[in-house]
């Protein structure tokens, strides 16, 4: 986790990089985001350098949420809506006694998802 390659800062330094690094999220598409990632490592490098670099290798990863639909990209920040996420997925597996193939888990994964967005349409 990048907070964890994070130097103890005080509170008002430490919301400020959060908000900072949080702001390349909203970028529109990968060359907006690339200029976002490379002023922030610019001006946290010294601060945070074990942070900016691991950001800086992982890179890749952000770029790939650029694939996702804008309308989906707000839930896919947190791992606390990916475990919300899986939270209602493991409930809605439970009305199934059990998948007979991966064809059927696949199945049933589809009608969840389509669910999903349906619900947040």
């Amino acid at each position: 986790m990048l907070e964890d390659l994070t130097p103890a800062l005080d509170q008002a330094r430490r919301r400020k990089l959060r908000r900072e690094f949080w702001w390349i999220w909203e970028a529109d598409d990968e060359s907006q985001l690339r200029r976002w990632a490379a002023s922030f490592c610019r001006r946290w490098r010294f601060g945070a350098p074990q942070m900016v670099e691991k950001f800086q290798a992982e890179l890749h990863r952000v770029l790939a949420y650029l694939r996702w639909p804008a309308r989906w990209r707000h839930r896919l920040r947190t791992t606390n809506l990916a475990e919300g996420f899986f939270r209602h997925l493991r409930r809605y597996l439970g009305r199934f006694p059990g998948c007979v193939d991966p064809a059927q888990s696949e199945h049933i994964l589809g009608c969840f998802i389509l669910a999903c967005e349906q619900a947040h349409a």
